[in-house]
């Protein structure tokens, strides 16, 4: 599938995700229940259609699958955490979107020696005044 199609369905499920969230919050569950919840039906999900695909080797592959269920727990929580703060979400989501593609790109560069084209410059510079502006 293109990255441009990728990109698309992304943003379709990160807006999707948000109206969700907004909704269930304004309903008589917490954060934390809102939370655990649908990361355990997402589970079941997982291991009721998905569990051939499911890997319990104990090895280094393992540790770094345990550490980014950790890592998603910790996000789906901030969503939801953020979802329910006063704030608009669209402008915490653009703070944390303005630091992540500056960030990813300069990890991607000296870990896995992916080159920071011009274009991906003004990429970053572009988005971090778009950010500000989000911000501002």
């Amino acid at each position: 599938m293109n990255w441009k199609i990728v990109s698309f369905l992304l943003s379709i499920n990160y807006t999707a995700f948000v109206i969700l969230s907004k909704i269930i919050n304004k309903g008589s569950m917490n954060v934390m229940e809102v939370s655990t919840n649908y990361i355990v039906i997402a589970a079941l999900i997982v291991v009721l259609f998905f569990r051939k695909h499911l890997r319990c080797k104990l090895d280094y592959n393992q540790l770094l699958l345990f550490i980014m269920a950790l890592i998603m727990i910790s996000h789906e929580y901030l969503i939801q955490y953020g979802n329910d703060l006063l704030t608009n979400f669209g402008v915490i989501d653009s703070l944390a979107i303005s630091m992540y593609i500056p960030l990813v790109t300069v990890i991607l560069f000296v870990f896995f020696r992916e080159k920071i084209s011009p274009k991906k410059m003004v990429g970053i510079g572009i988005t971090l005044v778009g950010a500000y502006m989000l911000l501002s």
